[in-house]
């Protein structure tokens, strides 16, 4: 089986005269800008792309998603939806309530392919009743995603009844874990640490570690310790991904890379990262993602930020053959646990009660100090 471990829909909602955005205006426009001075000279102009921002990858009927599933033979696709709206000080056009009942329409439309998480900034006034509806009212969800990069740390007892919440019913709880994210994310509250400090008060939480603190191999290194823990795992995107994801064109004539391990500039250094969270964290601890969204401008072959849907899964499918040269071993049943197995089971898509982990630490956080109890 396998699995997109991230994906995003997004689109804007075109309503007679106006445009309702699906992020907050100050986040397009962010998004502009670095895309207009983010390279080397000569610069673009950011209002150039600001009217059509979300034109090439709005996908609001899932049709070009579920196309390339078909095309790509991938079986499913997480679909995470996104609140930024406290992140960026303003909300935006197309509500937090709006976007989860989509996600739980497109679900329906598409069982089994499409495998929607919950999103909610736990900040919001009434967040832990909007993730509760979502679950029990607004269609089949499978996971709870939250970015503390927004501007929380994972450990903040504000997040706790949500945590509580999601422990009794066991839906796992994915959390974005990445570095250098310029105006887009506070990169404090991304640290690693920060999850560790996490899963030291709520060990029967289920935790899906996103991104895997992509570019850093420092937090790298920390995110596949922390999977050391029993009911962690970690997702592995744009660590894939060379300079064909940093764009084509003048971007790629230009000589852009990614400055880190990669399977088009540095596959030999990416073989060795899946060796390290294999060895560190457990082949059953991985999974693979591409942190990407579809749309009018990703045609079949070349969709995926212009690389193909497909393209990391064959490169993991090659890792017994690349590993093997590097003194590395991988099997092939450990690959299908990369591409799919892993989530599968993480999600209840999949049961093996080879897999089952039936007893709880039983605590929910080590909070007050245990010095209370002394006489």
């Amino acid at each position: 089986m396998i699995i997109d471990g991230h994906h995003h829909i997004w689109y804007d909602i075109q309503e007679k005269e106006k445009l309702r955005r699906y992020f907050p205006t100050r986040q397009a426009w962010d998004q502009c800008v670095t895309w207009a001075y983010g390279g080397t000279p000569p610069f673009k102009d950011p209002n150039a792309l600001y009217s059509r921002h979300l034109a090439r990858m709005s996908d609001y009927d899932g049709k070009y998603t579920a196309e390339s599933l078909e095309y790509h033979k991938i079986d499913a696709t997480t679909v995470f939806p996104v609140d930024y709206d406290l992140a960026w000080g303003q909300p935006a056009d197309i509500t937090i309530e709006e976007k989860l009942i989509h996600t739980g329409e497109l679900e329906r439309k598409h069982p089994g392919k499409f495998l929607p998480y919950v999103n909610v900034d736990p900040r919001r006034t009434g967040a832990l009743d909007i993730v509760k509806k979502a679950f029990e009212e607004w269609g089949k969800f499978y996971a709870l995603k939250l970015i503390p990069g927004s501007g929380f740390y994972p450990w903040d007892p504000i997040v706790y009844p949500i945590y509580e919440y999601c422990i009794d019913r066991g839906i796992p709880i994915a959390f974005c874990v990445e570095g250098g994210g310029r105006g887009y994310r506070m990169e404090r509250f991304n640290d690693p640490s920060n999850i560790n400090d996490l899963m030291c008060e709520f060990r029967d939480m289920r935790v899906i570690i996103l991104h895997a603190g992509v570019p850093y191999t420092s937090w790298f290194e920390k995110c596949c310790y922390n999977a050391q823990h029993v009911n962690c795992s970690i997702e592995i995107d744009a660590w894939m991904y060379g300079r064909v994801r940093q764009g084509t064109g003048a971007a790629a004539a230009r000589g852009r890379r990614a400055g880190h391990p990669n399977m088009i500039d540095d596959p030999d250094g990416l073989t060795t990262m899946f060796h390290f969270a294999k060895v560190t964290a457990g082949a059953h601890k991985i999974i693979w993602g591409t942190d990407t969204a579809h749309g009018p401008s990703y045609t079949k072959e070349t969709d995926m930020e212009h690389l193909g849907w497909s393209t990391p899964v064959k490169w993991l499918r090659s890792l017994p053959e690349r590993g093997a040269k590097l003194g590395y071993r991988f099997t092939a049943e450990e690959v299908d646990w990369m591409v799919g197995g892993n989530l599968a089971r993480v999600l209840g898509i999949q049961k093996d009660p080879a897999w089952n982990i039936p007893d709880k630490f039983g605590w929910r956080y080590r909070f007050p100090s245990a010095n209370r109890y002394r006489s």
